[in-house]
């Protein structure tokens, strides 16, 4: 089984790329690769302050529609990757035992703590303890950029035709160019929502 690698799907989720095996067959099983969200991060911003929301699947993965009018990706859970370290218990309906279930509810709560003194160590941290322009755009913009899968195809949700379409730039102010996979025809799109 591949290692699965961390990748963020612009702007604002973090996704886990894994290969899938697909029995087509009894004797020719094939493989694809699955981009699922396993976080997403939402910013919010009026004159002076930043309102900033992180959502990341521990213990859990909410089950997403793949039709319909609210479908979007597979989602999947940090405990799908790690073991919780407990003795086994009584069972619940989703296989589960009470000291897993509160496993990860511990492991939830010591992962915002770290991830609030983390950015809080990020926001008022010295020009000695990091480089000058570590909290500028661009930087912050390049270190995003690092983690795209480029190649991922994505999906225009929202127009008529739900174009699949692969990411070529991100621009400094947010917008992105894509290239649709039919066509190789490229465009600048500011506010599209991808699949």
């Amino acid at each position: 089984q591949q290692i699965p690698r961390v990748t963020v799907k612009w702007p604002n989720d973090v996704l886990i790329r894994r290969t899938q095996i697909i029995a087509q067959s009894s004797s020719s099983p094939s493989a694809r690769e699955g981009h699922e969200k396993i976080a997403g991060v939402l910013i919010e911003s009026a004159r002076d302050w930043f309102l900033i929301g992180i959502g990341i699947n521990v213990g859990y993965a909410p089950s997403i529609p793949s039709k319909g009018a609210d479908y979007g990706r597979r989602a999947t859970c940090l405990s799908q990757y790690c073991n919780a370290s407990t003795s086994a218990g009584e069972i619940d309906g989703e296989g589960r035992s009470k000291e897993e279930e509160e496993y990860w509810i511990n492991m939830s709560k010591k992962l915002a703590i770290d991830i609030a003194h983390d950015l809080h160590s990020w926001l008022h941290s010295t020009p000695s303890t990091l480089s000058l322009d570590v909290h500028s755009g661009e930087s912050v913009l390049n270190q995003w950029k690092s983690y795209i899968d480029w190649d991922m195809e994505l999906i225009l949700r929202d127009t008529p035709k739900r174009e699949r379409v692969t990411l070529k730039s991100v621009m400094h102010d947010g917008r992105v160019v894509v290239q649709e996979v039919e066509t190789g025809v490229t465009r600048t799109l500011i506010t599209d929502y991808f699949l």
